[in-house]
Parts: structure tokens; C-alpha cells; sequence
């Protein structure tokens, strides 16, 4: 099964990261990268996406903006949002948009988490 991964970050170094955890459990993933929410809204408007990662702190709109925005006409794609900013008041910000929280730097076991939540691994 091949799957795409749309990660989108405003830090190369953060992108990198993501990539390489989801690359740990499916190989042969296809990767595309945006370095704003703005970037990662029109790609996903471009491409359907298996699954998708946004930072929170961005410049411009943020992640769960973003994921927002996205589920407007992707309303099914799983997307997470990875950040270094873990207050209880951005988790349930994510869980009320419907969208997975990851702490950053994303561990192996919630990023799997994530794959078997979502129902990319089985």
C-alpha cells in the first residue's frame, strides 16, 4: 500500500524529523513538504493526502487553522498536529477540531499511535 504523507512546518529541521518517524514504519512513504499553513492548504487542495502533520506555531495561520481549513474539503484525511507547545489548553483545542495531538520531537510510539489510530497500519 503506498501511502502519502503531507508534513507541513515552517522549520526544515522539524520537517526532516516528522519524515524521518513516519519513514520508521512505512518505508517506501511518499513524502511532500510545505513551510507554511497557507503552502500545506493549497497542496492538500491539490493532492488527496493518506495522512497529515502540521506544526502548531507557524507564521501566518497556525496548525489547527490550517487542519481546519483543510477538513473543508478533505474531511476524512487524519491529521496531526506536532508541537513543542504541550498545554492542556492546545490539546483541547486539537481534540475539539477533530485532529490528533503529537508532542514534539514526535516519539516512535505515538506517531505509530497515530498510524494504527488512523487506520494506515493495522
Amino acid at each position: 500500500m503506498s501511502v502519502t504523507l503531507l508534513v507541513i512546518d515552517d522549520s526544515q529541521l522539524a520537517r526532516r524529523l516528522v519524515r524521518k518517524v513516519f519513514e520508521g514504519f512505512l518505508p517506501s512513504i511518499d513524502v511532500v513538504e510545505a513551510s507554511s499553513g497557507a503552502a500545506g492548504v493549497e497542496l492538500a487542495r491539490e493532492k488527496e493526502f493518506d495522512v497529515i502533520s502540521t506544526d502548531l506555531n507557524m507564521p501566518g495561520i497556525d496548525g489547527i487553522e490550517t487542519a481546519l481549513q483543510i477538513r473543508k474539503f478533505r474531511s476524512n484525511v487524519p491529521i496531526a498536529v506536532v508541537t513543542a507547545n504541550v498545554q492542556q489548553a492546545v490539546r483541547q483545542r486539537a481534540e475539539e477540531a477533530g485532529i490528533v495531538f503529537i508532542a514534539k520531537p514526535p516519539s516512535a510510539a505515538s506517531v505509530e499511535d497515530f498510524l494504527r489510530q488512523s487506520k494506515i497500519l493495522t
